[in-house]
């Protein structure tokens, strides 16, 4: 709501919450102009609205999503893109036949830090291990796992980063607190098919955050700490001497985020987390759920 209302090339037309509690706790963040409801559809359907952001619980992504392509809505989803590979694939096919911009919120790609390692990986030589830790307290889903919700960060990040095919095998274990099938820890050491092997650790238990990528070249390590206030990236030779910190203009990875989506769409750019990149990193999701042991 806040980056909408400030970026000059969108205008906030309309917000729908699922009850009138929400949309007044958010009122303050809601323009005058716009019009609030708690009939989503109402905004789906409207014809003088050109595209919709889905923020909600991912077990309502693929309802909701169908319904806006189906009605020629530009569509920014929130991650996961859907709650199951099933409806992946029905969404996959829905935006492969729509001429809207579809594009998923993974917004670990749009921070400046990890599109640095992008365009330098080669710096690093050949990488051969990545560690990947996302730990946090709350918020807890009911509809989703901890891998599903933080997960999908650190797999976002390897995907953009390495492209490095399928997963070939999963080994670790989920535990299942509250609901057996529902994972609130889960640590898994996977294997790709070029050879890139992932550490993931993901719980939204932990009483202290950690947002942390450690990447494992032949030439040079890297480490990105997202909970450091500045200086998050740093690059270490593989001899452990003084670390090298690029300095980089980091801009908030939301509004990159953002600006990009409507920049897709005003362009036909082909957004960077689209259909095709975020239906792999679900059927990812999938293979790792159910290769972990589960207690």
């Amino acid at each position: 709501l806040r980056l909408l209302k400030e970026i000059p090339c969108a205008e906030l037309a309309a917000v729908a919450a699922r009850t009138a509690e929400t949309l007044k706790q958010f009122s303050g963040e809601i323009p005058k102009s716009a019009a609030k409801t708690t009939d989503a559809a109402s905004i789906i359907k409207n014809p003088k609205i050109d595209c919709v952001v889905i923020a909600t619980p991912a077990a309502t992504h693929f309802k909701l999503a169908k319904e806006a392509l189906e009605n020629g809505k530009h569509v920014l989803l929130e991650k996961p893109m859907v709650a199951s590979l099933d409806e992946a694939k029905k969404l996959r096919a829905l935006a492969a036949k729509s001429p809207s911009t579809f594009m998923v919120g993974h917004q670990y790609i749009y921070n400046d830090y990890v599109r640095y390692l992008h365009d330098n990986i080669v710096e690093l030589g050949n990488v051969s291990h990545v560690i990947a830790e996302h730990l946090y307290n709350s918020p807890v889903r009911e509809d989703i796992g901890c891998l599903w919700d933080a997960g999908t960060h650190q797999l976002a990040m390897i995907q953009y980063l390495f492209s490095p095919g399928k997963i070939i095998s999963a080994t670790g274990r989920s535990v299942c607190m509250r609901n057996k099938d529902i994972d609130d820890f889960t640590a898994v050491a996977v294997k790709f098919e070029d050879g890139l092997a992932a550490t993931i650790i993901v719980t939204w238990l932990s009483p202290r955050k950690t947002r942390k990528l450690t990447i494992i070249g032949s030439k040079k390590n890297a480490v990105l700490d997202d909970m450091e206030e500045r200086d998050k990236l740093k690059l270490l030779d593989t001899q452990g001497s003084q670390p090298f910190t690029p300095k980089i203009s980091a801009r908030e990875p939301l509004r990159n985020e953002v600006e990009h989506f409507i920049r897709c769409i005003r362009t036909g750019e082909k957004p960077l987390t689209g259909i095709d990149s975020s239906y792999e990193i679900i059927e990812w999701l999938d293979k790792i759920s159910r290769s972990v042991e589960k207690n």
